[in-house]
């Protein structure tokens, strides 16, 4: 009768222990509020872009928002952007002036990766290091979806995956503290995100900071001369710098799916094969609104843009779609 006790007994404190490390695993929240800065080079190795941003992270469970104001040579806000994961399959994202006066650009894509389809995009950053505990918890392979790689978006190549390596803060379900992905074609190092410290949040430990390096075989701007030796190893296309200036363990954001203010023009981007005549689109007034696919699909499929509004929506995405470039030309033209 004793045995018989005693192991239920143990079976009960492994229970107990168990549910313990899930709570432990899932069941935390937190913010991270910080800077980013990233330079992209040249071929020549000059400065072809350097972008600015602040940013914060929430976290609950699995689900995460990220939020970036952009920012001009001067501090100034420009674009503020929100993008979060809530279902561990869709990547919601709303970018805008942040005011009732402009107009919103939405998308939802159906991933749990958020990739950027621009070259200066730095939520790809941020989520890797502060947001991607289940990401990390999740994973059968070491063959991951490259972030930072516009190639790996979904106009391009969803599917994309690129081997890698990285260390955990805490075992499983923890962040990463440093990733490195690896080159297929000869397995040189592609990318690294390398922390420059660590803090914790409550009982997490995550980096205080940390430098990501998109690295390239030739030309470009040269990485840097490590102790012993003569010339730098490596060269690099883009480098990211962030800086954790404050971590909360709570997240304040009740809704993590991505809000804003003003008109919002969403464009849907789950349908399997979009095309000119499916292509899932629809104007939302005072904010912005998230639809399910079969919702989204019975009200606004092939939805055309209402006559009066054309013209002021296409000129602000082409304005959108120009800026960068714009700012490009300016920079070099005042060096």
């Amino acid at each position: 009768m004793k045995t018989v006790y005693r192991q239920i007994l143990r079976c009960v404190y492994l229970t107990f222990i168990l549910y313990c490390a899930v709570l432990k695993l899932f069941a935390r929240e937190y913010e991270v509020d910080g800077e980013v800065k990233e330079t992209i080079y040249k071929i020549d190795g000059s400065v072809q872009l350097v972008k600015s941003s602040k940013y914060t992270v929430f976290v609950k469970d699995c689900s995460w928002l990220i939020q970036t104001t952009d920012q001009d040579f001067a501090g100034n806000p420009i674009l503020v952007r929100e993008t979060s994961c809530v279902n561990g399959t869709q990547i919601y994202e709303v970018q805008g002036p942040g005011s009732t006066s402009g107009l919103n650009i939405a998308t939802i894509v159906s991933n749990n990766v958020p990739v950027g389809e621009t070259d200066d995009y730095l939520v790809c950053h941020l989520w890797l290091m502060y947001a991607s505990g289940c990401y990390f918890a999740n994973l059968t392979t070491n063959w991951l979806t490259p972030a930072y790689d516009l190639n790996a978006s979904a106009p391009v190549n969803p599917e994309l995956k690129r081997e890698a390596k990285w260390n955990l803060a805490d075992g499983p379900g923890s962040l990463p503290l440093n990733v490195v992905y690896i080159d297929e074609r000869d397995h040189s190092t592609n990318a690294t995100y390398v922390m420059t410290g660590v803090t914790n949040v409550g009982t997490i430990q995550l980096a205080s900071g940390f430098v990501f390096e998109l690295r390239i075989h030739h030309r470009f701007a040269p990485g840097p001369t490590l102790p012993g030796e003569s010339v730098p190893e490596y060269r690099i296309r883009k480098r990211a710098v962030a800086t954790v200036t404050s971590v909360r363990p709570v997240c304040t954001r009740y809704d993590l799916l991505p809000a804003a203010k003003g008109n919002t023009y969403v464009v849907d981007q789950r349908l399997p094969s979009p095309t000119p005549t499916n292509t899932l689109s629809y104007f939302v007034k005072n904010g912005v609104k998230w639809l399910s696919l079969n919702d989204a699909q019975n009200k606004y499929i092939a939805q055309p843009i209402p006559r009066k509004n054309r013209f002021p929506v296409f000129f602000a995405m082409l304005l959108i779609l120009t800026a960068v470039p714009l700012l490009f030309l300016v920079k070099n033209r005042r060096k």
